[in-house]
């Protein structure tokens, strides 16, 4: 999974949100280093949707009008938590291997 992908997956992991909340949230949290493009953002949960990876939530009144909400599927809630389990202990052996 790349690291876009990602970051739309774990945004989603605290609850619905929808594009314009997603996209926030990527930035909070790769610190502005992750950016996308509004566009790239909703093919890319186009892609995530189709794949049953999240779902849709309802919707929400936003700015301009009704916004979709979108939720990680529970399956692929249990596969994102094992995986960060996973890539931490990645980071750890990576860490402890390469000091310096």
């Amino acid at each position: 999974m790349d690291l876009r992908r990602y970051y739309i997956l774990l945004a989603l992991a605290r609850g619905p949100l929808h594009g314009v909340g997603i996209h926030d949230q990527i930035q909070q949290d790769s610190r502005s280093t992750v950016y996308l493009r509004h566009s790239s953002l909703y093919y890319l949960l186009s892609t995530l949707e189709k794949g049953h990876i999240i779902e849709s939530a309802g919707e929400a009144p936003g700015l301009g009008g009704i916004r979709k909400l979108y939720r990680l599927t529970e399956t692929w809630y249990r596969i994102l938590k094992a995986e960060a389990y996973a890539l931490a202990e990645v980071g750890r052996l990576g860490l402890q291997r390469l000091p310096y």
